[in-house]
């Protein structure tokens, strides 16, 4: 999916949260961020989109929900896990990190 050998990439849409476990080079004042939705989608040309909408980011968050999600997708791990992973509050127990190749920002919405 993210292999860099392939001359097609394919895009993912990101417009905004899981609950994530401070890293130590992290600025974010709390390791608690809201994620309002998720949505997976693909159009005709085959290219998959998951936007996400939260009221915050931590680093890398993104590229960590994208590569959980890769591996449900692919059978490397059941939906039913996801619950299990998320109150784990364990970065290790979630899926691997997406390389940033592939995915592409594509709306930020800042609240007034």
């Amino acid at each position: 999916f993210f292999s860099s050998r392939r001359r097609h990439t394919r895009y993912i849409s990101v417009t905004g949260v899981q609950t994530c476990a401070l890293p130590i080079c992290c600025s974010a004042s709390t390791p608690v961020k809201n994620v309002y939705y998720i949505k997976i989608s693909k159009n005709s040309q085959g290219y998959i989109f998951i936007d996400i909408e939260a009221d915050a980011f931590l680093r890398k968050m993104i590229r960590n929900i994208v590569g959980l999600l890769v591996e449900i997708g692919t059978g490397i791990r059941n939906i039913e896990d996801l619950e299990q992973i998320i109150q784990a509050k364990n970065r290790q127990c979630a899926g691997f990190t997406a390389p940033a190749m592939g995915l592409m920002l594509i709306k930020v919405k800042i609240k007034n």
